[in-house]
């Protein structure tokens, strides 16, 4: 029925489709295109950050507490400290040796960018390497 370059077409379009499609099914792209201003993750202050859950963006604010917890877990407390603060950024332990010592951080500006999540209802977000981290001042 099929002639042998038809074969090659209908494979070579398969190879093409299904990854897409696979892509799409899969939300593998988790920070959306309508998040960026000009290539750029949205831009917003840490006491904004819970009205902006799900969305990947530069956040920027003062560093009111440095915490670890026993496992390694490093946080960063933006605002006031725990339970206060108006974002989180963590450090798991797996990540801690891509991070110099932040223990300066604590009453210092900075930057975080990723996905903003929601951890008990508190805004966080993860960081998995030294680029997503930038000192402001």
């Amino acid at each position: 029925m099929f002639g042998r370059r038809s074969r090659i077409y209908a494979i070579v379009a398969l190879l093409l489709i299904v990854p897409f499609a696979l892509f799409r099914l899969h939300g593998a792209l988790h920070w959306p295109a309508r998040n960026f201003i000009g290539g750029q993750p949205t831009p917003i202050a840490a006491a904004d950050a819970a009205s902006h859950i799900g969305i990947y963006a530069s956040v920027t604010g003062k560093v009111a507490a440095v915490d670890a917890s026993s496992g390694g877990t490093l946080f960063l407390d933006f605002g006031a400290g725990y339970p206060n603060e108006s974002l989180t950024a963590v450090i798991f332990s797996r990540s801690r040796s891509r991070f110099p010592d932040l223990s300066g951080l604590q009453g210092r500006t900075i930057q975080v960018i990723g996905r903003i999540e929601s951890y008990r209802g508190r805004p966080e977000i993860v960081l998995t390497s030294r680029s997503q981290l930038r000192l402001v001042n």
